[in-house]
């Protein structure tokens, strides 16, 4: 993660994260926002919970830490941009929850194989 976050940090962007941690150490979940140029809104990059930690509100933890994280360290950026499925229903609730409003709808097309 460090790595990546060097070399980003070297080809201009910079990328906050934040992670869950369970009692027993496991990563329980984790988030991150991405800043590409000073002019720009933040794009916020996965937010993952893992199954067993789901149902208790981490995902808005996290991407409540990531945004005060990205508030503190860089308060030139005042907008952030997400997406995620509409059959995503649990992280569409955070993002609502959040403040997030609907600007576009993609469309996407997949075939199991």
């Amino acid at each position: 993660m460090r790595d990546r976050e060097r070399r980003l940090a070297a080809s201009g962007q910079q990328q906050f994260n934040a992670v869950a941690v369970a009692p027993d150490g496991e990563l329980a979940g984790y988030t991150a926002l991405m800043v590409s140029s000073p002019d720009a809104a933040a794009a916020q990059w996965g937010t993952l919970v893992r199954r067993g930690h789901r149902g208790h509100g981490l995902g808005y933890g996290l991407k409540t830490a990531v945004i005060g994280l990205l508030q503190r360290e860089r308060p030139d950026i005042t907008a952030t941009i997400t997406s995620n499925a509409l059959t995503n229903t649990a992280m569409v609730a955070v993002n609502d929850r959040l403040g997030y409003e609907v600007v576009d709808y993609v469309g996407t097309v997949q075939k199991r194989l």
